[in-house]
């Protein structure tokens, strides 16, 4: 069934979605060559990562907390007591703020490697005649085309983060705000991978993402909790690009050409599964 008919139900559509970094799992371990298209953008994440761990490492080792001056035996007991609060907590703040920034960083840095293994997937699981390959003349600019509308994802993402952090003053549900930001910019942004390398503007992408929400969130929340895996989240990053693209190439696009009045972009050529479902 081709994605377009609209005959899921939200819930299914939900667990199409959260399923999907499965599928990029048997797309990644069983295509020949595929995992060497992985390697890049893994790579670059495990540099970012290490960047943002290290820079704010260093900025807690800078802050000094002055020692309290106390007239009795224990002084020495409460600074040290004072300086291992100040690693405990900011640590875990900049964990957490890794947390929620890793894929917003690691879409936008590793942009151009992240399309390279999007065109790879899109050409393992369409048709040869309709798999994208695009004139080497447009190869820079849609590079940074794609690097440019993973920003933007990005900053509307920062965005919405902002406006949520009230709500960290909320015990024990003061999270969930960031966790379905993140998971809804998440799925957003492994999708956008696909449409961007393929030149789809804002005109072409806007009712796929109406219609196709509950997969995106679905996609975003199950790559948001593997990515509180530690260490192993380090590697997950080309999974989410591949489930995108998956899910990029399930879409029925000249379906939504046409009940939208869009014309498709220059060199266009839409996805045809070779094993539709």
């Amino acid at each position: 069934m081709r994605a377009g008919k609209q005959n899921n139900s939200a819930f299914g559509d939900f667990v199409e979605g959260f399923c999907l970094p499965a599928k990029a799992y048997k797309t990644l371990s069983h295509t020949p060559g595929m995992r060497t298209f992985a390697l890049m953008p893994i790579f670059v994440n495990v540099l970012i990562f290490i960047g943002i761990i290290s820079f704010f490492f260093y900025l807690v080792n800078r802050w000094d907390i002055p020692d309290v001056e106390w007239n009795f035996w224990g002084s020495s007991v409460i600074n040290y007591l004072l300086e291992t609060f100040k690693w405990v907590i900011l640590v875990s703040l900049g964990l957490v703020a890794s947390y929620y920034s890793f894929t917003m960083i690691g879409l936008v840095v590793a942009s151009p490697f992240n399309d390279i293994l999007s065109e790879r997937v899109e050409r393992s699981l369409c048709e040869k005649n309709h798999s994208t390959s695009l004139p080497i003349y447009l190869t820079a600019s849609t590079a940074a085309l794609s690097t440019f509308d993973s920003l933007r994802i990005t900053l509307r993402q920062l965005f919405f983060t902002l406006l949520a952090l009230p709500f960290l003053f909320i015990p024990f549900i003061g999270y969930l705000p960031f966790f379905f930001i993140s998971a809804w910019f998440s799925g957003l942004g492994f999708l956008d991978v696909g449409m961007a390398r393929n030149l789809l503007r804002d005109k072409h992408k806007k009712g796929v993402i109406s219609e196709h929400k509950w997969k995106i969130l679905g996609l975003g929340m199950a790559m948001e909790l593997l990515f509180w895996i530690p260490f192993l989240n380090l590697f997950l990053l080309p999974f989410g690009v591949v489930a995108g693209t998956h899910l990029y190439c399930t879409i029925d696009w000249e379906k939504q050409f046409e009940d939208h009045n869009l014309q498709a972009p220059p060199n266009y050529k839409a996805p045809k599964l070779l094993h539709p479902h």
